[in-house]
């Protein structure tokens, strides 16, 4: 059901619920039951840094009109839940274009009440939206709280009663809820050609077992924390299913590949008084502030995963001991003839330790290479229709954030295409996964999400996307869905204006300009401006984005560090270049780069990327002056690089590569110096 409400003491009502929870949805976008989705449409006295509170009519259709995409999700909401309108503003132009028929035409369209006082003199208010298909309840509200509190809104336990009711409250996370629904089977290519692995992949006993498997479940029999550490696609995921799917890990296992804070309340709240509770715990990153609530109970074992450059920039919110930690970035030779014999295929030689999971799987069972399969299937639907590539371009960029597509996305995203509906949608699906593995399963019409195989192969599809594709979906998803819309907001925002992807799609730069402009003109957040910059800065306009990071670094009073970062080096590249003035201005503008680095490094614990930009711009500085300052900056880039290479510590393999080849470079470029 679509609520709306404007009083903040509605949230306290709701932290009190035992069945239920409330979520904002601008923080955390759309989420699944048993939570409550809340969307405040006149603005959020709770988090005002983004989003202006609107208390006129005039302001709330300046809001509509300014967010094109604010409209299309408060109108498919109406328009595809049963809505009950209680205290609404009736008399409200925006609300009553949004109840108008030519609104939602082309959608499902669910009941919908009214409720209008008695009185002789709203009669014909009543009779007006009747006429319309509304249904009309004539009543004060008084009578409304006594109707309502006659029976019981809450749906009866009908299945075996558990111990917190884990079967009815988490249906999709609850390892024993999830087995006994009997999930469907896919035949086990959908797996090898690419899709994330599912429940019945892990159950079937066809997916073998890397040795990676013992170390991990030595750890959790004894009920240690461990994270599976790994670069994309080599397995985290298959790997994290099947330690939960293990019977020799007994007890109650929840599996979440993602959670956000109020869910995690929720949960805490359940298991409060269980003596041993396991859970499975995909894109740590992504899901870290729900971690760091649930990590302060010690009946919890957690089994986490999460990519290996994704928890370098988390970890010291984290805190996970190195010992906890299992990187499986590498196959052994062993584990890959194994997983090829599996297959009943043979290893090609020219496989390394680094070739990822995913890579090999798809590789050995299709016979071809994985690049060359998705150019040739994009070029495939280049030449069926663009509609159909225009799809796949969609589902890749929604995969590409982390994310999955729902039908009400989707919706949103073709809300002024007229001649498609929720039908074509799931003919574009099916369309696409025949031409991609032609033994597919037939997709169900009635799932809710979509998604583009796995989060790998879409970040694969993106390198070969023609720009003009990505131009258009990127422009066209972001005037019409509205962050209420998307399921987990907080994790989407962190790629879907990311500077890689945006310097693909705007080749043009006016184009760039106006599809970030569009998002500040709803979203003045510095996050934004700090990818706008990056974007302008890989364009060659080096003196906006400064402009920009500036700005951002404002914002953001200078207490975030990436953004700190950022600003540093494109201070510093926009004056390496200068030719040194008499005043010195050069000098000292070069140095303040250097000491917005240095405070990095003195406050921020995800130190490694500050290292390296330290380490890159004092090796250019010392090239440039080779003065006593330059051998200070390139002094102490090397000691910062030696230090964190012999501290205890987890180190992602491309990080230590980087720290090893700066090394290496200061090394040569101060031997080059002295023989100079």
């Amino acid at each position: 059901m679509f609520v709306q409400f404007q009083l903040r003491r509605y949230k306290r009502i709701y932290d009190l619920s035992n069945d239920n929870y409330l979520s904002n949805v601008d923080v955390h976008g759309f989420i699944e039951s048993p939570g409550v989705n809340l969307y405040k449409l006149h603005g959020s006295v709770t988090y005002t840094y983004d989003k202006e509170l609107l208390f006129s009519s005039n302001e709330l259709s300046g809001a509509f009109l300014r967010d094109p995409a604010f409209w299309h999700t408060v109108s498919l909401k109406i328009a595809t839940r049963p809505t009950l309108f209680w205290g609404t503003n009736l008399e409200d132009p925006n609300i009553i274009d949004l109840l108008n028929p030519k609104t939602v035409e082309n959608r499902p369209n669910f009941p919908r009440w009214i409720i209008i006082l008695p009185a002789e003199q709203h009669d014909l208010i009543a009779e007006e939206y009747s006429s319309n298909g509304y249904r009309i309840i004539r009543a004060t509200t008084q009578e409304m709280l006594e109707y309502f509190s006659s029976f019981s809104l809450v749906k009866k336990e009908t299945s075996r009663p558990t111990m917190g009711n884990y079967h009815r409250l988490f249906p999709k996370n609850y390892l024993k809820a999830i087995i006994e629904s009997g999930f469907p089977s896919r035949a086990i290519s959908t797996f090898y050609q690419g899709d994330e692995p599912a429940w019945s992949d892990i159950f079937s006993g066809k997916l073998l077992n890397i040795s990676y498997y013992i170390q991990a479940l030595d750890r959790v029999v004894k009920k240690e924390n461990t994270l599976l550490i790994g670069s994309p696609g080599s397995g985290k995921t298959t790997l994290l299913m099947q330690l939960a799917a293990a019977t020799e890990i007994t007890g109650i296992k929840f599996f979440f590949d993602s959670i956000d804070i109020d869910q995690a309340t929720f949960l805490l709240n359940k298991i409060e008084r269980e003596k041993h509770v396991l859970i499975f715990l995909d894109n740590l990153g992504d899901n870290i502030d729900a971690f760091n609530i649930l990590k302060v109970k010690s009946n919890i074992t957690f089994i986490l995963a999460d990519r290996d450059l994704r928890y370098e920039s988390i970890k010291h919110i984290a805190k996970i001991q190195k010992g906890e930690i299992i990187d499986i970035s590498d196959l052994s030779r062993v584990d890959m003839q194994k997983i090829c014999d599996n297959m009943g295929k043979s290893l090609p030689r020219h496989y390394d330790e680094r070739t990822s999971l995913f890579e090999l799987s798809y590789s050995v069972w299709s016979g071809g290479n994985l690049f060359i399969r998705i150019k040739t299937l994009i070029k495939q639907l280049e030449e069926i229709s663009e509609e159909l590539l225009e799809f796949y371009t969609l589902m890749t960029y929604v995969r590409y954030t982390g994310i999955f597509a729902s039908m009400d996305m989707l919706l949103c995203y073709y809300a002024d295409y007229t001649d498609l509906d929720h039908k074509t949608i799931y003919g574009f699906q099916n369309q696409i996964y025949s031409l991609i593995d032609e033994n597919s399963p037939y997709q169900d019409s009635q799932q809710d999400y979509f998604s583009l195989r796995s989060r790998a192969f879409s970040e694969t599809s993106l390198k070969y996307l023609s720009p003009v594709i990505l131009n258009k979906v990127l422009t066209h998803f972001h005037n019409n869905v509205h962050r209420g819309i998307i399921r987990r907001y907080d994790i989407f925002r962190r790629k879907a204006f990311d500077a890689d992807i945006t310097t693909k799609a705007f080749t043009k730069e006016k184009d760039g300009k106006s599809f970030y402009n569009h998002l500040l003109s709803t979203d003045n957040s510095p996050f934004i401006r700090h990818q706008y910059a990056l974007y302008l800065w890989r364009k060659g306009k080096v003196a906006e984005a400064w402009s920009e990071i500036d700005s951002a670094f404002t914002i953001a009073q200078g207490k975030v560090y990436s953004i700190n970062n950022t600003h540093a080096f494109i201070l510093f590249d926009t004056n390496i270049s200068k030719e040194p003035d008499e005043k010195g201005i050069l000098i000292e503008t070069l140095q303040r780069s250097f000491d917005v680095l240095e405070n990095c490094l003195k406050h921020d614990k995800r130190k490694s990327y500050h290292i390296i930009t330290y380490a890159r711009q004092s090796t250019q500085y010392y090239n440039k002056f080779h003065d006593e300052i330059a051998l200070e900056y390139i002094t102490k880039a090397y000691q910062l690089i030696t230090s964190e290479l012999s501290k205890d510590q987890y180190i992602p393999k491309p990080i230590y590569r980087q720290f090893i080849e700066l090394k290496k470079e200061i090394e040569e470029t101060k031997m080059q110096k002295a023989q100079q």
